[in-house]
């Protein structure tokens, strides 16, 4: 831990406020940690104006080497550890690229491509796969790449469905290989994948993917249509219907459908935002 750099990750929203956007870039600077803005395109301009007015003053600050600057009327702790990484999406189905940021914002950062070819991917994966149990793990990484670039190439990318590594390695490291069997290990990976991804998509796309899942792994998908009736068990189905009654609403399917989709994307991502009416 004493070799360790704090880090953080936020994604940019344009739902944040000026308070918000302050108190996390004065609170990393003042722990000399690292932070890193997800999408930081999604910024509105009142936001891209207080992070270019942060950036020029902890900038002269560290030039000039003070132990401390006023920021928003409040005297601030400089540390020359301090980083700020900014990630902006370079897929072919975006528009947006480094150089559509502010000239304000701009000249604070350098321009970094990251880049997994076929290997890099294949390498990680067969490494990750190795280390959480899995036997069959270089044959398994190969269709895990092959599945990877036919997504990429399908009518879903562009969609802003999160189907990349990070969401294969949340797969990997959420499947249960205690009761399946070696033959039924990429079976049981297959069938993570299509929870995590179906969890975040329509109905017309849930059906898409599932048929290039089917039609690319005919053996190793033969149970995903069963487990698609039966995200709940028995139990879960008398629980969360008691839970409902009580509460004065109706349990109906299309009710638990919604339910169920929103468990699932609590569980395997780290924020959702609800859109729709409330009830009374």
């Amino acid at each position: 831990k004493s070799f360790g750099r704090f880090h953080t990750v936020a994604t940019c929203l344009d739902q944040w406020n000026h308070r918000t956007l302050v108190r996390f870039l004065t609170g990393v600077i003042q722990a000399g940690g690292w932070a890193t803005l997800e999408n930081i395109h999604q910024l509105v301009p009142s936001q891209v104006s207080v992070l270019s007015t942060f950036l020029r003053t902890a900038s002269n600050a560290m030039a000039e080497r003070a132990e401390n600057f006023i920021f928003e009327g409040k005297v601030v702790k400089n540390d020359e550890n301090f980083l700020l990484f900014a990630t902006v999406p370079l897929s072919k189905s975006d528009e947006f690229r480094f150089s559509s940021l502010s000239d304000g914002l701009r000249q604070y950062f350098r321009p970094v491509s990251l880049v997994s070819g076929h290997s890099d991917l294949l390498i990680i994966l067969e490494t990750t796969l190795l280390l959480a149990g899995f036997h069959q793990s270089e044959s398994i990484a190969n269709k895990l790449v092959f599945l990877h670039s036919l997504l990429n190439e399908s009518v879903l990318q562009g969609k802003g469905y999160k189907m990349n590594l990070r969401m294969f390695k949340i797969a990997i490291a959420s499947t249960s290989l205690e009761e399946v069997a070696l033959q039924h290990q990429f079976s049981a990976l297959l069938h993570k994948i299509h929870s995590i991804c179906s969890s975040q998509m329509t109905l017309k796309d849930q059906e898409i993917f599932r048929f290039v899942l089917t039609e690319t792994f005919p053996d190793s998908t033969s149970f995903i249509h069963e487990s698609t009736e039966h995200e709940y068990n028995t139990s879960e189905k008398e629980l969360f219907r008691k839970i409902t009654l009580e509460n004065g609403l109706i349990p109906s399917k299309g009710f638990v459908e919604k339910v169920n989709t929103l468990r699932n994307l609590l569980q395997y991502h780290r924020s959702v935002i609800i859109v729709g009416k409330y009830g009374k």
